[in-house]
Parts: structure tokens; sequence; C-alpha cells
């Protein structure tokens, strides 16, 4: 059995140039937020990286927060991006979901790393969700998803409303997700 990785195998990725190469993914959050929610929603991203995606949705969405439990990563958002919209966290922890009224949580390539279900679990009821789920294997991943397997492992927790399917390379797919954070 995987166990997850601590923080410091994070802050030693994120230490040396990082290029995740998701733009498709991210470009695809993008309008996918920008059809359904209004520009003053309140969005919350967990695992957010060196800020990749937070780069792209500032502009559009100002009421945006980056988590990251890597204090490279942050270091670096705060430095490249913006100070005040990232914040070093434990994805964990229930009152990061409290602090505000999210309207939104967004998590691209983070809960293929955590526990899933206890992470969705903390999420505010009736938030609007977007995560990506990927069919490939990698050293950090507990586990990869098919669209079988993302049914069952969440469904009693995600209203899923809609999943688009990204081939990103040759055998390297991934499944975008939004829904409703349900009651379970």
């Amino acid at each position: 059995m995987k166990i997850e990785k601590p923080a410091a195998y994070y802050d030693e990725i994120f230490s040396k140039p990082y290029n995740s190469n998701l733009s498709c993914v991210y470009g695809m959050v993008l309008n996918t937020l920008s059809d359904r929610v209004p520009a003053e929603a309140f969005i919350l991203e967990i695992g957010c990286g060196v800020g990749e995606l937070g780069k792209m949705l500032i502009p559009h969405f100002p009421n945006y927060l980056g988590v990251d439990f890597s204090m490279v990563a942050i270091d670096h958002c705060r430095k490249e991006v913006s100070e005040s919209h990232f914040a070093l966290a434990d994805i964990y922890d229930a009152e990061i979901y409290q602090r505000k009224a999210w309207d939104v949580v967004v998590g691209i390539e983070v809960l293929e790393h955590v526990r899933d279900r206890e992470v969705v679990q903390l999420l505010p009821s009736g938030a609007f969700v977007l995560f990506s789920f990927p069919s490939y294997n990698s050293e950090a991943h507990l586990r990869t998803y098919s669209l079988e397997t993302i049914q069952d492992r969440l469904n009693d927790l995600i209203e899923i409303e809609k999943i688009d399917y990204l081939e990103i390379r040759k055998n390297s797919n991934i499944f975008l997700i939004s829904g409703q954070r349900g009651e379970g």
C-alpha cells in the first residue's frame, strides 16, 4: 500500500523549475468557471502547487485563494503571482473550508495524492466542485482512476454533473469532473 508523500517531497520538486504541462486542463477549468459562476464567487483551490492555475483565474475571479502544504510552492506563488491569494495550509484541516463561504472548490491533480474521500467530506455542502483525476500512475499517486472508480469512490459525496476526458499524452488521460458537493 502506498503512503502519502510528505511536504518535503514536494518542496524538493518545486525548488527546481517546474511546469505541470496542464495548460489544456487549466483552460477547461477557466472556461467551466466562467460559464458557471459569477466573477465575485469565492474560489478555493486545494493543492495549488506553484500557482499555475491561480495565475489564470485571479484576473477573472479576484476572490480566489490557493492553498498548498509545500512552503516552497507557496513562496513561489507569493513572489510570482500574488502575496494575498495564496496560503500555506494542510488540506485535511477543516478550518480552511470554514474560513469563507466557498462557492467553488477546485483540485487539479490533487486527490490521487491524498485520502480523497476524507478530503471531499471536508468540503462545504453545496459548493460547486471541479476535480481532475488521472488514469495513469506516478510515484506520488496513491491510486489511478477510471470512470468507474471515480463514481464508486465519490458518487455518494459529489453530485457529478459533467465528466470531460482529456488525453494529455499517449496513455496519459485525465478526467475532469464538475458537480455539487452533496450532503453525504
